[in-house]
């Protein structure tokens, strides 16, 4: 549904209008997923699309930290033309071994949100749980290509203890047993990591939850928890 209605606004040119009514405006870029050329990942950016992208924001735009557009938007004052920030979600490891090489070599700073129980080692993230299953030979329909968008949408309004039995049940499924740590390929980042990439001066750490919940599928005080215990942990 997502990407029809992305067609749909892209095919009467509702994207080029909204970049001319937002020139002026700061831009924040989210990025998820990385991988090496050669290799397809659905929804990842490999290193050539990535440095082609750095190549694009080094020419039209001047690339700040995040704080830095926070900081003008909270005094009052209105950011510099072109500026734009890039974020990324998750903790993955391939944001360290892919992306951070790159963010050294163009001299861009970034924000780098992680899931604090992932990075202990604790758990994996479960979007990359059913992409595994997704994998496997003997597989159920649902976790086919073609509806595996379906399958996400129905995951993201369950609570975490649901949607932690339907993947399970899923895995039953498929006659595998999820991996307590994550297979390589879904690898997180160490903390060593994070503390290299943070005194690079280029990345700042910040906080993407503790568990890694769907917020509109919890209360308030387990958002709350979410928030502050993933913060401690990563100070």
């Amino acid at each position: 549904m997502k990407k029809l209605v992305l067609q749909v606004l892209k095919s009467c040119q509702f994207f080029a209008l909204a970049r001319q009514l937002t020139a002026r405006l700061p831009r924040i870029l989210m990025y998820h997923n990385f991988t090496r050329d050669g290799e397809h990942e659905p929804d990842a950016v490999t290193v050539t699309q990535l440095r082609a992208q750095f190549q694009y924001l080094g020419r039209h735009f001047r690339v700040v930290p995040l704080q830095q557009i926070v900081d003008r938007l909270a005094s009052g004052k209105r950011p510099d033309d072109g500026m734009v920030a890039i974020t990324i979600d998750d903790g993955r490891r391939n944001c360290y071994e892919l992306l951070f090489p790159l963010l050294n070599e163009f001299g861009f700073p970034a924000t780098f949100y992680v899931v604090s129980s992932l990075i202990r080692g604790e758990d994996w993230l479960w979007t990359d749980k059913v992409l595994w299953l997704s994998e496997q030979p003997a597989r159920p329909d649902e976790l086919s290509p073609e509806k595996l968008g379906i399958l996400f949408d129905q995951l993201n309004r369950l609570i975490p203890s649901a949607r932690n039995a339907r993947i399970h049940a899923l895995a039953d499924a498929t006659g595998q047993t999820l991996p307590s740590q994550a297979p390589p390929k879904y690898a997180l980042c160490s903390w060593a990591e994070l503390r290299e990439m943070a005194d690079s001066g280029l990345v700042e750490i910040g906080s993407h939850s503790a568990t890694h919940p769907i917020f509109a599928s919890i209360g308030d005080q387990e958002s709350w928890n979410e928030l502050s215990v993933s913060r401690c942990e990563i100070e």
